[in-house]
């Protein structure tokens, strides 16, 4: 948000925010107290349709980490290639099914 206040200096800001518990932690709401030209909007509480990026985590997330971690983060990474490389090689055994007609406008 300060990125965007000194970008922006001046200008009334909308921020489209999902519900992420930090969206809304005392800080940010300290935060705005002193830049009221900032104004947070929150996406209804389940809605998929309004952030897409959500139904394609829900998809590589248990494809990358799966039950666990182990390996660290270099391990995710290698996993995480590892997934996009047969996703460009149209070998995955269970690609993804995701209709982005809805998302047409946004894309």
């Amino acid at each position: 948000m300060t990125q965007l206040q000194q970008r922006f200096k001046g200008k009334e800001l909308a921020i489209i925010l999902d519900n992420y518990s930090i969206h809304k932690s005392k800080k940010v709401f300290e935060y705005l107290k002193r830049f009221p030209m900032i104004h947070l909007y929150y996406l209804p509480k389940y809605s998929p349709e309004y952030n897409p990026v959500e139904r394609i985590w829900g998809w590589i997330k248990p494809k990358v980490y799966g039950f666990s971690a182990v390996g660290g983060v270099g391990e995710l990474m290698k996993r995480f290639r590892k997934l996009i490389w047969h996703l460009n090689e149209k070998t995955l055994v269970k690609p993804i099914q995701m209709k982005l007609e809805p998302y047409k406008i946004l894309l």
